[in-house]
């Protein structure tokens, strides 16, 4: 099983060169964070991923987490186990993926702790 991480920082050129390595390089499991969205939809181009990411439809906020998997992997069928706009948590048999996005800033722009993000990541791994 392959899989790869990576911020692209809702970039549209970084996430095609991501797809685009992810399927040269035959990854099963793609964990991103900041993707690139629009219509309520994770952009995977004409790969073949199937993206999970968490879309509140009464929110302009877009998803800062979002977890792909090749559709052609059927020994990797995913069970969609808890997201928010921050975090995607998908299962595959006894392994557990998590994508979490970092927020060091307030709405306001000023500094945040990142204690609760850490107390998240904490529950979600205990939880599992």
């Amino acid at each position: 099983m392959k899989i790869l991480q990576q911020n692209v920082g809702k970039g549209y050129d970084i996430t095609l060169q991501l797809l685009k390595l992810a399927d040269a390089q035959k990854c099963d499991i793609l964990a991103i964070q900041e993707p690139y969205s629009y219509n309520n939809s994770c952009f995977m181009g004409e790969f073949n991923f199937y993206s999970y990411q968490n879309f509140n439809l009464n929110s302009k906020a877009k998803p800062k987490a979002a977890i792909a998997v090749r559709n052609n992997q059927t020994d990797y069928a995913p069970d969609f186990l808890r997201s928010n706009e921050n975090v995607m948590v998908v299962g595959f048999n006894h392994l557990i993926i998590v994508s979490m996005y970092f927020n060091l800033k307030e709405t306001s722009g000023a500094d945040r702790d990142i204690e609760h993000d850490l107390n998240e990541l904490k529950k979600i791994i205990d939880f599992y």
